[in-house]
C-alpha cells in the first residue's frame, strides 16, 4: 500500500473502495470485513446501510486494524474516489442543507416569536397582576382609611357623650350639694334657734331662780339684822358671802357701803347670824361666793 492510509493502489472492477475485496465485486480478501455490503456509491448492489462501526459509508476505510499485504497500485481510468460526489448530489445536498438551514431559521424565528409572545404575555400578565395588586392595595388602603375615620368618629362621639354625661353628673352633683348645704344650713339655723331659745329659757329660769334665791338670802339677813342708831333708810352695802354646800357661811366681806363703821358691822353680823343660808331651788344654782346688796328698809 502506498499513498494515503485509506486509499488502495489498485481496485477491482467496478467497485473497489477499500483495502478489502468485496463479494459484490467478485474479489476476495485475506480478512473478511464485518459487513458484506459494499460501501461504494457506484456499486449496483449497494443500499446505504450503516457500517459495523455505526457510521454511514462514505468511501473511507472502516476503523480497525490495517490489513496486512500489499495493496494493488494504479487506478482505472474511470474510477472515482470514494469521497468524491457528483454535481447533482452536491446540489441536492446544498439544497437540502439550505432547506434545513431555512427550516432551522424559520423554527428559530418561530421559536423567537413564540418566546417574544410568551414574554409579552408574561409581561402583560405581570402588569395586570401588578395593576390588580395596586388596585387591591388602594381598595384596602381606602377601606382602612374609611374604617379609621369611622373609628375616629365613633371615638369622638363616645368622648363627647362621656363629656356631656360627666358634665350632667357634675351639674346634678353640684345641685345636690347646694341643696344639701341649704338644707343643712336651714337645719343648723333651726337647731341654733332652738338651742338659743332653750338657752334663753334656761337663762330666764335661772335668773328667776337666782333672783328668788338672792331674795331669800336677803330676807334672811334682813330678819337677823339689828338696826343701829346711825342707820338711815336707803343706805346700801355691797356684801360678798362665801359659803359651803348646805348654806353654812365661812366668810363675809363688805365691798362698798355708804354708812359708817357701826352700820357696816351690823350688816356683817346679820350675815353671820343668818347662817345657814337658804338652799337654792335648783342645785345647779349653788355658788360658793354670793354677791348681793343689803338696803336699809324703811322703819
Amino acid at each position: 500500500m502506498a499513498g494515503g492510509r485509506g486509499r488502495p493502489r489498485s481496485a477491482c472492477t467496478p467497485c473497489c473502495c477499500s483495502a478489502w475485496r468485496w463479494p459484490c465485486c467478485g474479489a476476495s480478501a485475506r480478512r473478511r470485513p464485518a459487513t458484506t455490503v459494499c460501501p461504494s456509491r457506484s456499486c449496483p448492489t449497494r443500499t446505504p446501510p450503516r457500517s459495523s462501526n455505526g457510521r454511514r459509508p462514505n468511501g473511507k476505510r472502516p476503523s480497525g486494524k490495517r490489513p496486512s499485504g500489499k495493496r494493488p497500485s494504479g487506478k482505472r481510468p474511470n474510477e472515482k474516489r470514494p469521497n468524491e460526489k457528483r454535481p447533482n448530489e452536491e446540489k441536492a445536498e446544498r439544497e437540502k442543507a439550505e432547506r434545513e438551514k431555512a427550516e432551522r431559521e424559520k423554527a428559530e424565528r418561530e421559536k423567537a416569536e413564540r418566546e417574544k409572545a410568551e414574554r409579552e404575555k408574561a409581561e402583560r400578565e405581570k402588569a395586570e397582576r401588578e395593576k390588580a395588586e395596586r388596585e387591591k392595595a388602594e381598595r384596602e388602603k381606602a377601606e382602612r382609611e374609611k374604617a379609621e375615620r369611622e373609628k375616629a368618629e365613633r371615638e369622638k362621639a363616645r368622648r363627647e357623650a362621656e363629656r356631656r354625661r360627666a358634665a350632667e353628673e357634675a351639674r346634678l352633683a353640684e345641685e345636690r350639694r347646694l341643696r344639701e348645704a341649704a338644707e343643712r344650713a336651714e337645719w343648723e339655723a333651726l337647731q341654733r334657734a332652738e338651742a338659743e331659745a332653750a338657752e334663753r329659757a334656761r337663762a330666764a329660769r335661772r335668773a328667776d331662780a337666782l333672783a328668788w334665791y338672792q331674795a331669800a338670802i336677803k330676807d334672811r339677813v334682813d330678819r337677823t339684822w339689828v338696826r343701829p342708831p346711825s342707820a338711815r333708810t336707803g343706805q346700801r352695802c355691797e356684801v360678798e358671802v362665801e359659803q359651803i354646800p348646805g348654806g353654812d357661811v365661812v366668810a363675809v366681806r363688805i365691798l362698798a357701803c355708804d354708812g359708817d363703821a357701826q352700820f357696816r358691822q351690823s350688816v356683817e353680823q346679820a350675815v353671820w347670824r343668818a347662817s345657814p343660808l337658804p338652799a337654792p331651788p335648783d342645785p345647779a344654782l349653788f355658788e360658793r361666793r354670793l354677791l348681793f346688796t343689803f338696803t336699809v328698809p324703811a322703819p
